[in-house]
């Protein structure tokens, strides 16, 4: 019996058993970024809470991708040109359970280097800086391989806790009184 065979790509079988009624779409049940900074040009440290409702063997080779880390539309720059992943959940540590990747096209895959459990919650950060311009919060999706989930939607932290959201102006506009010169003249931003 194969779930992936009856059910087909995203279902597993949790106690491996013949039923159907065993198997389960595999996804992660929680998947929260949140962020340190709105500051535009400042690192930001971004803090990610995923919980799967699978195992992550690293005999699966299992990578985890999470796509849209975006500063104005292409890659950020790393902090110090340095992507460690700080643990505080399961284990706290840096570089514990993944090895990080940060493409120039935005995504960070996250190779499974030590097992994680079954509904287990695990919480890291790492920092990214901040463009010089403002920006809404890109929208992000997360994946995986080794351990195949279908795409899902990155659950942003709400208002200013945003991943990637930064303070600026969508349009500026400044109206003058009076355009002669050496006259009084009163300047409106708006």
């Amino acid at each position: 019996f194969s779930c992936l065979g009856l059910l087909g790509v995203g279902y597993t079988s949790r106690i491996l058993s013949d039923a159907q009624e065993d198997c389960t779409l595999k996804n992660l049940t929680t998947r929260v970024i949140g962020q340190s900074t709105v500051n535009p040009g400042q690192n930001n440290t971004l803090s990610v809470t995923l919980q799967a409702n699978v195992e992550f063997f690293t005999s699966d080779n299992a990578v985890v991708t999470i796509t849209g880390l975006l500063c104005g539309g292409s890659s950020c720059s790393e902090c110090n040109g340095d992507l460690s992943l700080d643990y505080t959940l399961p284990t706290a540590g840096v570089d514990v359970y993944h090895t990080p990747t940060y493409r120039s096209d935005g995504s960070l895959e996250l190779a499974v280097i030590q097992d994680i459990a079954y509904n287990e919650t695990v919480v890291f950060s790492f920092c990214l800086v901040n463009p010089l311009l403002g920006q809404f919060s890109p929208s992000m999706t997360i994946s995986g391989s080794g351990v195949d989930f279908l795409p899902a939607a990155v659950v942003p932290a709400p208002l200013s806790g945003s991943p990637l959201s930064v303070l600026g102006f969508d349009s500026a506009h400044i109206i003058q009184s009076n355009p002669a010169q050496e006259t009084a003249n009163s300047l409106t931003a708006r």
